[in-house]
């Protein structure tokens, strides 16, 4: 997000229920483990389809180093929440940012 700590603005607000499609992008040389709160996602190809053989919902991903992958869900849960690196130190450098749905 370009900030070191804790972002000051989050990625935006949805509503309940809308369908939402998440580009990452990882310009970073390393594999990034990515993980959204309070929801699950599903993969999807690189036009923002989904995968041809249904794979499971998941509610983390590792980002391969120098790559975008978008993901899509559904706005289901109310509340803040948290889309974050799970790496502890790559989170204080700024890979944080959180949505509100509702």
């Amino acid at each position: 997000n370009g900030e070191v700590g804790l972002p000051g603005a989050s990625i935006g607000q949805f509503g309940l229920g809308e369908t939402i499609i998440l580009a990452i992008d990882n310009r970073t040389a390393f594999p990034q483990p990515i993980h959204i709160q309070g929801h699950v996602w599903q993969e999807l190809s690189p036009d923002g389809k989904a995968p041809e053989t249904m794979q499971p919902l998941r509610d983390t991903a590792i980002l391969a180093p120098n790559a975008q992958q978008k993901f899509g869900f559904i706005a289901n849960n109310p509340g803040l929440w948290v889309l974050q690196s799970l790496v502890a130190e790559r989170s204080d450098s700024g890979l944080l940012s959180s949505f509100k749905v509702g």
